[in-house]
């Protein structure tokens, strides 16, 4: 509902195939796309009529600035979260907001338990944050908004608890051992979502 007002300008990070650039085509947002991977680009060049960098964001080169900067799964993968950061800033107006969407929360439930069993580390993440750490590192220059967890990995945690493959498709019936408001509460979650202004 805050992107409502006209004439927003958003710059989405790490965009792949678009799932974001359409929601914002489909309100009428003005919306850049950086993306890293070349097909992926070459995809949303032909898909969407909107700006697109072929780069990683730490090396973006761009002079226009941004109400909103979107990272949906993608700030874990920077090479370089300093330099992340200080991009940020630069380019967002004073009191824009940027949103974070982390995957792998390191603070997860599925984490703790799974360990090693868990794919949260079998990806090509560079980083791994959890609300404290992401909290330490942005409240230099932004203040925290909002932040709460989605709670869709509980299947998996009780598979791995009855012996089974963690990921199996099949839902297993079983007690209910955890209760998803402590979870949310505590940000638990495998991913966590973030709001954040600058100030």
């Amino acid at each position: 509902k805050s992107l409502k007002k006209k004439n927003i300008q958003i710059l989405d990070i790490g965009s792949a195939s678009g799932n974001f650039v359409s929601i914002a085509k489909t309100n009428k947002w003005n919306i850049t796309a950086v993306e890293p991977s070349k097909y992926a680009c070459e995809l949303l060049k032909k898909k969407y009529d909107c700006d697109v960098y072929n780069d990683n964001f730490e090396n973006l080169k761009i002079d226009d600035k941004f109400d909103v900067i979107t990272c949906w799964a993608s700030f874990e993968y920077s090479y370089d979260p300093s330099k992340f950061i200080n991009k940020l800033k630069k380019l967002l107006y004073k009191k824009g907001t940027v949103i974070f969407y982390i995957s792998g929360n390191s603070n997860s439930l599925a984490m703790k338990i799974l360990r090693e069993k868990c794919v949260g580390f079998l990806f090509n993440r560079i980083n791994y944050f959890n609300p404290n750490s992401l909290d330490t590192i942005l409240k230099k220059n932004f203040k925290k908004k909002k932040i709460f967890s989605d709670v869709n990995d509980l299947d998996t945690i009780y598979n791995y608890l009855n012996y089974n493959n963690p990921y199996l498709k099949k839902k297993l019936k079983n007690i209910e051992l955890f209760n998803k408001k402590m979870i949310k509460s505590q940000i638990m979650g495998y991913k966590f979502l973030a709001i954040y202004e600058k100030k």
